[in-house]
């Protein structure tokens, strides 16, 4: 019986390191295809939970050497780096019921510490700060295309202060990616999970996901600390307190675009239509502010009674 389990793992992990494979090499010849990259550890995920985190552990590094005989080792490598974290912290934490809010949490973390870190590896290897080099490409090319920009009624000073302000926020870019790329990758491995894997416990749903009460009291906390370091010498609070307001506006995005995803379930529109309009909410920049605002509430007021529930 224990031999028939493993060998059925290791056809699964096969499988996903082989299916991974071709999607990765695919990105080469598509680029469309690229945008999807940020999914590729929701099948490791998924494995870690049903087999094991060895075996997710096993798929990665297939996947790995596969990728680095078809293309080069750097982009194994950055492949393996930037999403091998996220699979398996995430994949353990799933498969040990942790709640949602510390799987998206631990999973996060994990990417985005795998990024700094490449970061200053790309940094001490080649001596090459890519925040510097972004700035100075990017103000090249407004050098290069003033006389345009004035054409289009775009001041190139407002466009100076656009950029700087992106490069001040540039550790809360990456954190929220980081979050984003958590969140999504965490929901669409309960889907298949819901749909593929039996369980005797209901897994949970995008519609009841809940931030813990203290958060609150977190946020506004680094925020005030945020805030009082302008009084200690060689900080900068103005990227500090930004980079926190950044973050916790995401983190309440996310319950807030949950809440409105419980209110639409209870009309009985169709799935399909509910996913449309949670994406259309989603690419609509002015409204993140007021769902953030929403979810904020909702964390304070609890509208879906989900602690009760519990």
């Amino acid at each position: 019986m224990e031999f028939h389990q493993n060998r059925k793992a290791l056809t699964e992990t096969a499988m996903i390191a082989t299916l991974t494979s071709i999607f990765v090499v695919s990105t080469f010849y598509i680029p469309l295809l690229s945008i999807l990259l940020a999914l590729i550890p929701m099948p490791f995920m998924v494995l870690a939970v049903r087999r094991g985190s060895r075996y997710a552990f096993f798929a990665l590094v297939m996947v790995t050497l596969i990728i680095g005989l078809l293309t080069g080792v750097i982009y194994s490598l950055f492949a393996l780096v930037i999403f091998g974290p996220m699979a398996l912290a995430m994949g353990w934490w799933i498969r040990h019921r942790k709640e949602p809010h510390e799987v998206i949490f631990i999973g996060a973390v994990g990417s985005a510490a795998a990024i700094f870190t490449m970061m200053q590896l790309i940094a001490m290897a080649s001596g090459i700060q890519l925040t510097l080099e972004i700035s100075q490409m990017i103000t090249g090319i407004m050098e290069q295309q003033a006389a345009a920009l004035q054409q289009m009624n775009l001041e190139v000073v407002a466009l100076e202060e656009a950029v700087h302000y992106l490069l001040l926020v540039f550790p809360g870019l990456i954190l929220i990616q980081s979050l984003f790329g958590a969140f999504v990758n965490y929901y669409l491995t309960m889907a298949v999970l819901r749909r593929f894997t039996p369980s005797e416990e209901p897994l949970p749903e995008f519609s009841r996901f809940r931030l813990p009460g203290h958060v609150v009291s977190g946020v506004f906390l680094l925020m005030a600390l945020s805030w009082g370091s302008q009084f200690i010498h060689g900080i900068n609070h103005i990227s500090l307190l930004a980079n926190v307001t950044l973050i916790a506006v995401m983190i309440f995005f996310m319950q807030g675009i949950s809440l409105i995803s419980y209110w639409i379930k209870g009309t009985r529109v169709p799935k399909w239509v509910r996913l449309v309009i949670l994406v259309i909410l989603v690419i609509l920049s002015p409204m993140i502010t007021l769902i953030s605002l929403l979810g904020l509430v909702d964390v304070l007021a609890d509208f879906r009674k989900l602690t009760v529930s519990k």
